[in-house]
């Protein structure tokens, strides 16, 4: 028999997990946008870095999602 707490661990496991990728993919997007955004104020930069960056932060986003998720797995 299942233990009766258990279903509620894994759901507060799992919106733990949902809240830490939300949380990678708006942190490192948004960094790579605010260091763009900084290099067009700084050193007048084209604004198309803005995007570039953006984008670098995205992929760095599912890059570590993609990590953790190996890391997981492995554990169980």
């Amino acid at each position: 028999m299942k233990p009766e707490g258990r279903g509620s661990s894994d759901l507060v496991r799992g919106l733990a997990l949902l809240a830490w990728i939300a949380w990678e993919m708006i942190a490192l997007t948004g960094a790579g946008v605010a260091l763009g955004w900084a290099l067009y104020r700084w050193i007048g930069a084209p604004m198309i870095l803005t995007i570039v960056f953006g984008m670098l932060g995205l992929v760095a986003a599912f890059r570590r999602i993609y990590l953790a998720s190996k890391k997981l797995e492995n554990r169980e």
